[in-house]
C-alpha cells in the first residue's frame, strides 16, 4: 500500500484523532470540571460585579420627628423593593456604626422640625448618608430617591400642600465616586486566580514533556512534599504579582 500524497485530506484519520482526544478528555475528570465550572464561575462573578441594578438596599432611619408625616415619608421610600428598612434607631451614632459594618447602605436622618416645616410650607431638610463604595449604584440610588421625592411632592400638591423636601446627601467612604475602587480589587482577584491556575497547569505540562515528572516521582520525597515544593514558587510569584498589580492599580 503506497503512501498517502502530501496535502490529501483524510477524514477517517482526523476522525480517529478526534475520538482519541475526546476519550482522553472525558477520562480526565479534573479537566472536565475545569471546562464546565470555570465559565459558570466567571459568569457568576462578573454577573454580580457588573450588575448595575439596585435592589434590596438596606436602609437605616433616625426619625427625630416621630410624626405621621415622617412615618409617611419613610413608608413612601420603602414602598418598593428597592429600599428595605433594616435599622431604626434614635441615635445617629448607631447609624454610623451600621454603615461602617456594612449592615446598611443608606441612612436617613429626619429632623425634629420636619412636620412643622411641612405644615408651614417651608423647605424641609432631610439628611441622607450613602455608602459610596459602589459608585455606579450610588448614582442609580440617587436617581431613585429623587424620583420618590418628586412623587411625594406631587401627591402633596394634589392635597393642597405646597411643602417641599430637600435631601442633603452625603457620600461616605468614596466621596469622589471613583468606580475603580470597587472594580479593580475584584478584577485583580479574578485575574490572579486565572493566571495562577494557568501557571500551575503549564508547569505540570512542561514536567511531562521534558520527562522530569517521572524522575521526580522516583525521589524519596513524599507526595505532599512534592506538591508543596511546586506550590511555593507559584505562591511567591503570585505575591509579587499582587504587589505589582496593587501599585499599578493606583494609576487606574
Amino acid at each position: 500500500m503506497g503512501k498517502r500524497k502530501l496535502g490529501f485530506f483524510s477524514g477517517i484519520g482526523v476522525w480517529a484523532v478526534v475520538i482519541k482526544d475526546m476519550t482522553n478528555i472525558f477520562r480526565d475528570r479534573q479537566l472536565i470540571i475545569t471546562i464546565v465550572l470555570a465559565p459558570l464561575f466567571y459568569m457568576t462573578v462578573y454577573g454580580f460585579a457588573l450588575n448595575p441594578s439596585v435592589e434590596q438596599v438596606s436602609l437605616g432611619v433616625v426619625d427625630y420627628a416621630q410624626t405621621s408625616a415622617s412615618r409617611e415619608f419613610v413608608a413612601t421610600l420603602t414602598a418598593s423593593d428597592v429600599v428595605v428598612p433594616t435599622v431604626q434607631t434614635l441615635q445617629e451614632k448607631n447609624l454610623e456604626r451600621s454603615l461602617l459594618a456594612g449592615k446598611i447602605k443608606v441612612a436617613l436622618v429626619i429632623p425634629p422640625e420636619f412636620d412643622r416645616q411641612l405644615s408651614q410650607g417651608n423647605l424641609a431638610e432631610v439628611q441622607v448618608l450613602i455608602d459610596g463604595v459602589d459608585a455606579n449604584r450610588v448614582g442609580i440610588l440617587q436617581g431613585y430617591l429623587s424620583q420618590i421625592i418628586r412623587q411625594y411632592r406631587y401627591r402633596n400638591d394634589n392635597s393642597s400642600d405646597s411643602s417641599l423636601i430637600n435631601l442633603q446627601t452625603t457620600i461616605l467612604y468614596n466621596p469622589g465616586l471613583v468606580s475603580s475602587w470597587y472594580f479593580v480589587p475584584g478584577v485583580l482577584g479574578v485575574i490572579l486566580t486565572a493566571i495562577s491556575t494557568f501557571a500551575a497547569s503549564s508547569t505540570m505540562t512542561a514536567e511531562k514533556d521534558y520527562g522530569t515528572f517521572e524522575q521526580l516521582l522516583l525521589t524519596p520525597l513524599l507526595p505532599w512534599e512534592v506538591l508543596l515544593g511546586k506550590l511555593l514558587p507559584l505562591l511567591a510569584i503570585t505575591l509579587v504579582m499582587v504587589v505589582i498589580a496593587t501599585g499599578f492599580s493606583q494609576v487606574v
